[in-house]
């Protein structure tokens, strides 16, 4: 009988080891699908961030609404140039969210 209770209280011990071991296991890789899902899918690692002239070709004299309600006027040759894009080089530690010219303005009928 007593080696029936032996062997009872190792195994209990062996799976309570590995119980714990799982659950460590399983908690930092619940962890870290957490924080892959907290950021949005459109950020990138970068190693650099660059801002660049977004460049509008619209028609002579047409006219564009920046997202901060700023005004600008096309020149004679129809283009308009101001400054906002932002492109992520690499790939590192910091996070990035690329920014398209499209998404800085809205042109004005």
């Amino acid at each position: 009988m007593l080696p029936c209770i032996a062997a009872v209280a190792i195994a209990t011990f062996v799976g309570t080891k590995t119980m714990k071991s799982n659950a460590l296991e399983s908690n930092d890789l619940l962890l870290a699908n957490i924080e892959a899902l907290t950021l949005p899918e459109n950020y990138s690692k970068v190693q650099e961030r660059q801002t660049s002239q977004c460049t509008i070709s619209v028609g002579a004299n047409a006219k564009i609404m920046l997202l901060g309600g700023t005004i600008l006027k096309a020149d004679a040759s129809g283009e308009i140039k101001f400054d906002g894009q932002v492109i992520c080089i690499g790939t590192g530690e910091v996070q990035c969210k690329p920014v398209e010219c499209v998404d800085l303005y809205q042109a004005i009928l």
